[in-house]
């Protein structure tokens, strides 16, 4: 099975971000935040970055997928809440 992760270029980040960006993390966001070229994204100028835990995602079996899933849905919803409180 090929490995479905991949490194990019910052330079070329803007090529691959969607509208939502989930960053699989062992560490905080701080090599990133400073970063003009992360800035510029429309997903983190809108507050659609959401950092997962690294140990929580290495799980390939269908009950995490699930889990998964359902985290990810309510980080989504949650931070909708959030920036539309926000306006």
């Amino acid at each position: 099975m090929a490995c479905p992760i991949r490194s990019k270029a910052s330079e070329v980040i803007n090529q691959y971000a969607g509208s939502y960006i989930f960053l699989t993390v062992n560490k905080d966001l701080s090599r990133y935040e400073g970063d003009s070229i992360w800035k510029s994204l429309s997903s983190v100028r809108n507050g659609k970055v959401f950092e997962q835990q690294e140990d929580q995602y290495w799980y390939f079996d269908p009950i995490a997928f699930v889990g998964q899933a359902e985290e990810l849905a309510d980080m989504i919803i949650q931070r909708n809440k959030e920036n539309a409180s926000q306006k």
